[in-house]
């Protein structure tokens, strides 16, 4: 009798073995038919070309300039949360570069039927629409696309990859029994998985507060995009995709998707440039808000070699 049911157990384990080694194979097929079918469509959306540059490398490059918002939500059951990350991802088609603009989650913008307002607000006042609205005002570029991420999934993603290795400049302290939030880190370079990855992005003790974060949140995902293009992070792609699906919201068209990660990726390996929106803080009626230097943040987007379509120019003069 336990013969037989030993025999039964094993017979059982050889059959989900089989499954499980059957199974990636009828999947791998399955998606490259899917991918022949749907090529045609997604080359005619947008998928890159292969060209060649003034130095003589063949590069992958689309047609036309990209900007996609990138957001970092605090949602939590109950509360949609404010985007406390907005940074601008450009893609210019004309060099193949790319470029972030971080945008601090105080500046002060005019939002349709909510007057004025921090442009972290424009999130749980309006979706990701008038979060995109709002950045087109203040930098006059279309702004194409939004990608979503809760800091929930953040730390998912960061975890698929095995980590992100970052060099923290100075010593980070933070203590929030209310919110059971405790942040402690010593200076020098270290592997943050994704719970640690979360507190250094979001910490924002020292003098400069938000102005620093902002930095250090553009520096990650610099860094994060280095870990997943290395030849580690390749391997850990499967992972690493299960987690974004489960974390990422967009408004790209799903056919688009392949071609702008493909090019996004080796324009990233080409070079990257970061900057802060310009301006200043000040306290307008009890709010503290940072205020943009408008002329100076039209100057940086004119030395990308694209001035801002006449339609979204704003004004030249700080938000009051």
């Amino acid at each position: 009798m336990q013969k037989d049911t030993d025999k039964d157990a094993e017979r059982s384990r050889r059959l989900q073995r089989k499954g499980w080694k059957g199974r990636p194979v009828r999947v791998w097929v399955l998606a490259a038919l899917v991918c022949l079918l749907l090529y045609p469509q997604a080359k005619a959306l947008v998928w890159p070309d292969r060209v060649v540059d003034a130095q003589g490398n063949t590069v992958l490059k689309l047609a036309h300039d990209i900007n996609i918002l990138l957001l970092g939500v605090d949602e939590r059951s109950g509360d949609k949360g404010r985007s406390d990350t907005m940074i601008l991802l450009n893609y210019d088609a004309l060099c193949g570069r790319l470029r972030l603009l971080s945008v601090p989650r105080d500046t002060r913008v005019r939002l349709p039927n909510y007057g004025y307002q921090k442009i972290n607000a424009a999130y749980p006042l309006g979706g990701p629409d008038l979060a995109k609205q709002s950045v087109s005002e203040l930098t006059g570029l279309k702004v194409d696309y939004y990608l979503k991420v809760n800091f929930d999934g953040f730390s998912d993603v960061v975890d698929a990859l095995g980590g992100v290795i970052i060099d923290v400049k100075t010593r980070m302290y933070y203590d929030d029994p209310y919110q059971d939030l405790h942040i402690e880190f010593e200076p020098g370079r270290q592997r943050l998985d994704g719970d640690r990855a979360l507190e250094y992005v979001r910490w924002r003790g020292d003098a400069r507060a938000d102005l620093a974060r902002v930095e250090r949140q553009r520096e990650f995902l610099e860094a994060a995009l280095h870990r997943a293009l290395s030849p580690a992070g390749i391997l850990r792609s499967p992972l690493v995709l299960l987690a974004l699906l489960r974390c990422v919201d967009t408004d790209m068209p799903i056919l688009s998707r392949p071609g702008i990660a493909l090019t996004v990726a080796f324009a990233f390996l080409r070079g990257i440039e970061g900057t802060t929106v310009p301006g200043y803080t000040a306290t307008i009626s009890d709010v503290s808000y940072f205020l943009a230097d408008k002329e100076e943040l039209q100057k940086t987007i004119a030395s990308w070699g694209r001035a801002p379509s006449k339609a979204a120019a704003p004004s030249t003069s700080p938000a009051r």
